[in-house]
């Protein structure tokens, strides 16, 4: 435990250099950001039940048309058979670019530098922990006013690790809550922190749930909860993983979970591949029928053995942040990048499954390297088929007009020439032959509920 702290610490300690050295970084900047996430983790957590009833109107606006909110079989995720650990699977993305990649002359290794040790312990784990076919079982007394859904899914020594699932889906936090917890002889413990790299999580949330027979716990780490910072499934194709640091667990996945088709549709569920094995873990991506026709949207989530998942988010694929860079060099400031998909609860990316190089022209490099694309003069079908979607479906309140109002008056260009003009969406290969599609915030649909 100790040398994967000493690795984990050292590698914070030369990016923390390399960023004081860096002209454009600004400590206080930096410092401002990280207490700005904390605050909004924390509003999150403390106002759900205030957002619950918001949730649930807007559970209803988002529900899509013929589809019914009642669960179905169908609709019932079965848990995960525990994977095959391998340090090198093979990517097979199901939506085949327009032009295949060239074949690399070497596999490229999954994991490089400091995360080939975290992966070393992801799959042969010190920390003591076991894990087994998550299997239902009654409340722990103590335990009994919390609600949801038991299951025994490990053990640690003389403790049984157990895995509380909520009893609601919460629109705010992508689905049903999930917790761990360590109970043995001496009692009931929360791990907080299950992954040895801390994080916010690893702060008490509220001391009135602690008593005589529950506590929290921030010293347990597992081994097998600690991911590398990224994986690369195929040549220039790097996933970041960072976000699952946090090891904001879900049980969308587990056993006893039924997701109702509108659940499915707002989590982005749809075909199924696995990218790589860590672990316990699997890395996956789903594709469904993006929000803008033609397109393809993707949700990245990291699935369990024992039931749980973890939603990646924009960060865990394509570089949007960097796509920016191509127009003015590395320090660029401009707009930031988004999928180009719906506003309220965005795919984490937007291909293009039918890239038609004849309609974008090269528009510069960004930070990665990647040449970024923009629409040819007078636009091509994809821009057009954004532009379109993105204002028909937008809508806002107008001060002006006093009532809601849609398209003009909500979207932020009028014209498709203002669109085009504003350099509002373009397009890059992500570095395997698969063609992304981003748009400036700016030119974001326009939705009130989401705003």
């Amino acid at each position: 435990m100790s040398e994967l702290r000493d690795i984990l610490q050292g590698r914070h300690d030369r990016l923390a250099t390399s960023l004081r050295d860096a002209a454009e970084f600004d400590e206080l900047t930096a410092v401002g950001t990280v207490k700005r996430r904390r605050r909004t983790r924390a509003l999150v957590t403390s106002t759900s039940t205030v957002l619950g009833v918001g949730a649930l109107s807007l559970g209803a606006f988002l529900l899509l048309p013929g589809a019914s909110d009642d669960g179905d079989p169908a609709a019932t995720l079965s848990p995960s058979p525990t994977p095959t650990v391998t340090a090198s699977p093979s990517a097979s993305p199901t939506t085949a670019p327009s032009a295949p990649p060239e074949p690399s002359e070497a596999a490229v290794p999954l994991v490089t530098g400091d995360d080939i040790g975290i992966l070393e312990r992801l799959e042969n784990p010190t920390t003591g922990e076991t894990w087994h076919q998550p299997t239902l079982i009654a409340a722990p007394a103590p335990l009994a006013d919390e609600g949801g859904t038991f299951l025994s899914v490990g053990t640690r020594g003389d403790a049984d690790i157990v895995l509380w699932v909520a009893g609601g889906f919460d629109y705010w936090t992508s689905g049903y809550e999930a917790r761990l917890y360590e109970i043995d002889a001496a009692g009931i413990r929360w791990i907080q922190c299950p992954s040895v790299v801390p994080s916010d999580r690893c702060e008490t949330p509220w001391a009135e749930w602690e008593n005589g027979a529950r506590s929290f716990d921030a010293l347990t780490n597992y081994d097998s909860l600690t991911l590398p910072r990224a994986v690369s499934p195929a040549p220039g194709w790097s996933i970041d993983l960072t976000i699952a640091d946090d090891m904001a667990l879900l049980g969308n996945e587990a056993p006893g979970t039924t997701l109702t088709p509108n659940e499915r549709a707002v989590l982005g569920y749809g075909e199924r591949t696995v990218i790589a094995t860590l672990g316990p873990w699997q890395l996956v991506q789903d594709q469904s029928d993006g929000f803008v026709p033609s397109l393809i949207d993707v949700r990245y989530r990291l699935v369990s053995a024992f039931g749980t998942s973890i939603e990646l988010g924009s960060e865990a694929g394509s570089d949007y942040a960097d796509a920016n860079a191509a127009f003015g060099g590395p320090n660029y400031q401009g707009d930031e990048m988004l999928p180009a998909s719906g506003t309220c609860f965005r795919a984490d990316e937007t291909i293009d499954p039918h890239h038609d190089a004849d309609g974008w022209v090269a528009a510069g490099i960004n930070v990665d390297g990647q040449r970024v694309y923009l629409p040819v003069e007078g636009g091509n079908a994809v821009s057009r088929a954004v532009y379109d979607t993105l204002f028909d479906s937008s809508w806002a309140w107008s001060d002006e007009a006093g009532d809601m109002v849609s398209g003009v008056g909500a979207y932020a260009y009028s014209t498709y020439a203002e669109f085009l003009e504003a350099r509002s969406v373009v397009t890059w290969d992500r570095g395997d032959g698969v063609w992304v599609v981003g748009i400036q915030a700016q030119a974001s649909q326009q939705v009130y509920e989401c705003a």
